[in-house]
């Protein structure tokens, strides 16, 4: 099993407008998978932009001492730039990004369908950091430690692989006398 697996999730409603990993393509961290459609978003983005320009050049232009007005000014100037940086972060999140490298999974969507925030996009697993997990008799408690090497048979590739012993599970079965081992 892989130990980093993560479905990725759209970070707010819209719709999907490219799909940049397919299933089987290796990922690099940081690197777009998919891409939300912010056209919506960067028009909102530019306008809040202007609006706080705006607001700036006329706090800058009234004279000291009109207190109330220039009150009213500076709370416009600051609701404006907390648009701005509310439209720049959604932007920023339409490029839906790898979180560690690896190899995509299974993409769950479409370009051009509507998503909704929190839908999953695309499932990615670190292929080179994985975990096995075997059930191993808890007689064998007696002598297997972490730390142990094991062998390991995967049918797939008829091959045997080293792995160590990271870690034994909590509890054991009662009614097989087994417990989970996991090795790496």
């Amino acid at each position: 099993f892989p130990v980093n697996l993560t479905v990725l999730s759209a970070p707010y409603d819209g719709v999907i407008s490219s799909i940049i990993a397919r299933d089987g393509d290796r990922v690099d961290k940081d690197r777009p998978v998919a891409k939300l459609d912010t056209r919506a978003e960067e028009q909102a983005l530019a306008a809040a932009q202007a609006l706080a320009s705006d607001a700036f050049e006329r706090l800058g232009a009234l004279p000291p001492g009109q207190s109330r007005e220039r009150d009213e000014v500076a709370a416009e100037y600051l609701r404006q730039s907390a648009q701005v940086r509310s439209y720049e972060t959604r932007v920023a999140q339409g490029g839906i990004l790898a979180p560690f490298a690896g190899t995509v999974t299974d993409v769950r969507v479409k370009v051009g369908e509507h998503v909704k925030q929190g839908s999953p996009i695309v499932e990615i697993a670190e292929a080179d950091n994985l975990e096995i997990v075997c059930t191993v008799p808890s007689a064998w408690l007696r002598w297997l430690k972490p730390g142990h090497i094991v062998w390991v048979y995967v049918d797939e590739t008829a091959k045997s692989y080293e792995a160590v012993l990271v870690r034994l599970g909590g509890k054991v079965d009662p009614a097989s006398k087994t417990l989970k081992a996991y090795a790496r």
